[in-house]
């Protein structure tokens, strides 16, 4: 089965998790990268903004199109409850075109509602994951995510 994994990370979380996904699967990764300075708190902030308000943001060109997979795995942080702003952007350009999804959400406590957010953009996933950044933190996040991996073969 040829897979994609897609991630956009601020800090750095949500790339582990990604790395490690496409690290066990063997499959290809897209860095979806946007073109803001999210540092510092200002930058915490106008990304919370921008996830409740479910704005769309300039995103670099992509260079694997989803259609050319058999799976999608797309991963993302959770900002203020929502999708970050730079995969809803993405989701939005080429969530049509994915044939089968798996969701991954990098969260503070939950996932909120990243999960329908992200489905109504592209289509039902086969699978869901969340993580806590501090299981990310602590390593502990590689035995849950056994079962994720389990569950896509």
């Amino acid at each position: 089965m040829k897979s994609l994994v897609v991630y956009y990370s601020r800090t750095g979380y949500t790339e582990k998790v990604a790395q490690e996904i496409s690290k066990r699967l063997n499959s290809e990764v897209e860095q979806i990268k946007d073109f803001k300075n999210r540092k510092g708190f200002l930058g915490f902030m106008i990304s919370g903004y921008e996830a409740v308000t479910k704005k769309l943001v300039k995103i670099a060109d992509v260079e694997k199109n989803p259609k050319d997979y058999d799976l999608v795995i797309i991963c993302s942080p959770v900002w203020a409850g929502s999708i970050s702003s730079p995969i809803r952007t993405y989701l939005n350009n080429n969530g049509k075109n994915i044939q089968k999804v798996a969701f991954v959400a990098t969260c503070d406590d939950n996932p909120g509602q990243i999960f329908e957010q992200m489905a109504s953009l592209s289509c039902e996933p086969i699978q869901t994951f969340s993580v806590q950044e501090k299981e990310i933190k602590q390593g502990s996040f590689i035995d849950k995510l056994g079962l994720f991996i389990n569950g896509l073969k």
